[in-house]
């Protein structure tokens, strides 16, 4: 009795502070009917944390839309931990703090784009940041609008900006909430989340439009990668720049601990650099003779050097040394029965990151995998994390030529020449993992062009076709198109964008880039029949 009376009188709280909220002849009635739902909902929500009821988990579905990810000195909350496990952190306060965290949390969308070009944007997450300061009014707007927006979320826009040449990667939840594009010419435009600085404007404040990195403008810029809260901008002469967080040295800069909010050389003079990738808190470099290079935090062996880093400062406490400046991994190692043998001559040709794992491609088509082993994402059929670069024994079973490589959060991808594409790990949230690699039986025989993965979910450029698929919650980066199912644990073809020919994609956390071809009349004609953002 005493949990119930807790939760009536919060839920005549939290009406009464709602309805102050809306008292105001610009609000609209969809709104207010909006509000009083969520007041009594974050109460409701609360009563069956109370009660442990089931049904509390079909409600939190409905709510799982709202949820990005957030930090917590260094810690994630994602697709793993679900608006029930925040629920049941906050406890007792859950009804009061939950309108709260939804709205710091949560995805906001902006309706300005007043854009033009042939950049395709899957609308997804677009990050409220800085919102403690605002008045409680001010949340509940930036909610209200979010809320009002959702029906929009697995649409595909079209947003015009010219001279785009390609995008770049930003990698799951990896990671990243922001995404940046080039121009023709060699400008970098970036948007979205800037908590750090990784945007690379020199301020804070998230950016609702794609917006000329200023400080870089001196410069030709031919690739970037994306972090969960740093930037790595590379520019035709191979120089590496950097900015954002630096908690654990991924910056390369030689420092440690400060954000940096515009971009500054990293400490490194050896050969031009030709690939870069980022994981959530960690970053890896390839030069053009092969050497790959890594710096940032050394958590679970995923920067290569035979080390996982920690160090018990005292009693019940664990930091990691981190590195600050780039350290070059020189030992590649194949393993049988547990007996490593040392791979020599080993010539990188790409690098992609996970959350807390990094794989690998030589210029021999061999794959290696270290870091974090969870769910099999490694593919060695163990769940042991690995230290140093170990080659993906299994791939060599099906006798074939892999030339390309992916990774998301919890999981990795290879295609082969062969036509084949090979995944390992899991994307769903239960069920058995994939601890090797088997191939996608789905897109037997397709021509991998592109493949680029979100958190959980998967898209690529198979022949002329958009392929994507992923467990829920999505939201919309799968380019299902309106009144579609949002999410799909099988391969489907992403209809919207059927005769439109797409040269280049890339993901982030829940949203989606793709580079579409207009060239010609007909190829406009295309583009120009999918929605457009206001």
């Amino acid at each position: 009795m005493f949990g119930l009376t807790i939760c009536f009188w919060r839920m005549v709280f939290m009406n009464g502070l709602f309805y102050m909220c809306i008292l105001s002849p610009d609000v609209s009635p969809v709104r207010h009917a909006t509000c009083i739902f969520f007041a009594n909902g974050a109460a409701l929500l609360n009563l069956f944390n109370v009660y442990n009821f089931t049904k509390r988990v079909e409600i939190l579905d409905m709510l799982q839309l709202f949820i990005d990810y957030g930090e917590d000195e260094g810690s994630s909350i994602c697709a793993k931990d679900t608006l029930a496990d925040l629920v049941m952190k906050l406890g007792c306060y859950s009804s009061i703090i939950l309108p709260l965290c939804l709205t710091i949390l949560g995805a906001t969308m902006s309706c300005e784009a007043p854009f033009v070009g042939a950049v395709l944007i899957d609308c997804s997450v677009q990050d409220g940041t800085h919102l403690l300061s605002k008045s409680i009014l001010t949340l509940f707007d930036l909610w209200m609008n979010m809320f009002e927006l959702t029906n929009a979320f697995w649409s595909v826009f079209i947003v015009l900006f010219p001279g785009i040449r390609f995008i770049l990667d930003s990698l799951g939840y990896l990671v990243a909430c922001d995404s940046a594009i080039i121009s023709e010419d060699g400008k970098l435009y970036t948007w979205g989340r800037n908590d750090c600085g990784q945007l690379g404007h020199g301020d804070t404040k998230t950016k609702h439009k794609p917006t000329l990195v200023k400080h870089l403008s001196d410069y030709t810029i031919v690739n970037v990668a994306m972090g969960r809260g740093h930037t790595l901008f590379l520019t035709d002469y191979g120089a590496v720049y950097s900015c954002g967080s630096d908690k654990m040295g991924q910056l390369g800069q030689g420092t440690k601990g400060k954000d940096k909010l515009t971009p500054s050389k990293i400490d490194y003079t050896g050969k031009p650099i030709v690939r870069m990738a980022c994981g959530a808190d960690f970053s890896m470099i390839v030069d053009i003779g092969g050497g790959i290079w890594s710096f940032g935090s050394p958590e679970y062996g995923q920067l290569g050097h035979g080390t996982d880093g920690k160090l018990l400062e005292k009693a019940n406490k664990i930091s990691f040394v981190c590195e600050k400046s780039p350290r070059q991994i020189t030992k590649f190692v194949e393993k049988n029965k547990q007996v490593a043998t040392p791979i020599t001559n080993v010539s990188i040709a790409d690098v992609k990151c996970g959350t807390n794992h990094t794989i690998v491609l030589d210029d021999k088509s061999h794959v290696f995998t270290f870091g974090f082993a969870g769910y099999g994402r490694l593919g060695h059929a163990e769940t042991k994390d690995e230290m140093v670069p170990r080659q993906v024994k299994q791939l060599e079973n099906f006798r074939c030529v892999i030339s390309k490589i992916a990774a998301g959060s919890t999981f990795c991808l290879a295609a082969a020449t062969t036509k084949n594409l090979y995944f390992w790990g899991q994307t769903k949230s239960s069920g058995e993992a994939t601890m090797y690699p088997k191939p996608v039986l789905d897109l037997s025989g397709w021509n991998i062009n592109n493949i680029a993965c979100a958190n959980k979910s998967i898209m690529v450029v198979a022949d002329d076709t958009v392929i994507a698929w992923g467990p829920s919650p999505t939201y919309g980066e799968l380019c299902y198109g309106d009144g579609q199912n949002k999410s799909s644990t099988v391969p489907k073809e992403a209809k919207p964008l059927e005769g439109i020919q797409i040269l280049d994609i890339a993901c982030g956390f829940g949203h989606s880039l793709l580079i579409a071809k207009d060239l010609t009349p007909e190829d406009r004609e295309r583009i120009a029949k999918l929605p457009r953002l206001p």
